[in-house]
């Protein structure tokens, strides 16, 4: 495999797609829930942390879009399998799936996973590292789609046209 097929934005994705596959494993959330009963606090507990694992929509919907990116950058650098002709560009198509996968995570650190309080326990939920982590490589997936869609070469299956074909050379001189 010849690494040097790959843009500078490939190569931002694939660190992205690891960095993101690690943070799936991390933890997204952790609980505290605290028991109250008139004012004072009869206890209190840490736990039950939930992965990006744990959420179809903000979790796995990112992370399969991402793969879809890279395997679909990694059949058209590395195989001859030849893409379907799209209305856009293969590299648009990867932004516009970054940009989504951006506003999921995005949303997933702006909508707290909060539980509210019953009968005196209220349970709340503490963004951890591995939901930023998330973040920051989605972030660093856009900016390397981006920078492919930009680039956009005939080898990443832009719509570029080939180069025109070279003129035909003047006659020389009759050989003798």
């Amino acid at each position: 495999m010849d690494l040097n097929k790959l843009t500078t934005g490939d190569k931002v994705i694939g660190g992205s797609a690891i960095v993101f596959l690690i943070s799936m494993f991390l933890p997204w959330y952790d609980f505290t829930v605290k028991a109250s009963i008139g004012g004072i606090t009869a206890a209190s507990a840490t736990g039950g942390g939930r992965s990006g694992f744990h959420y179809f929509l903000f979790g796995w919907i990112p992370f399969l879009l991402l793969i879809g990116i890279a395997v679909c950058i990694y059949l058209q650098r590395f195989t001859d399998v030849k893409l379907p002709e799209l209305p856009v560009s293969w590299d648009q198509v990867y932004t516009i799936a970054a940009l989504v996968a951006g506003i999921l995570i995005l949303m997933r650190i702006l909508i707290a996973d909060t539980h509210g309080s019953l009968l005196g326990v209220k349970v709340t939920a503490n963004r951890k590292l591995g939901l930023y982590l998330a973040f920051l490589a989605i972030i660093g997936l856009v900016v390397g789609a981006i920078m492919n869609m930009r680039a956009e070469t005939p080898a990443s299956g832009g719509d570029t046209a080939p180069p025109p074909p070279a003129p035909p050379a003047p006659p020389g001189p009759p050989t003798a």
